[in-house]
């Protein structure tokens, strides 16, 4: 799949306790999807924001 038509949203894994679901735009984070820049910070940070957010991974 081209980095262009890729979605920005990854899916994070669903805490059994919760119903509600969590969608984390890692473009809010400076990930550009373009294949040139490296995502894997604002990737890790969105990944982050939702450890801080929801208490687990």
């Amino acid at each position: 799949m081209s980095p262009h038509t890729s979605s920005p949203y990854i899916r994070l894994p669903s805490i059994q306790s919760r119903s509600e679901s969590v969608r984390i735009s890692v473009t809010d984070f400076g990930a550009t999807g373009d294949g040139i820049h490296s995502d894997t910070v604002p990737i890790q940070s969105a990944i982050y924001a939702w450890c801080f957010r929801w208490g687990r991974t």
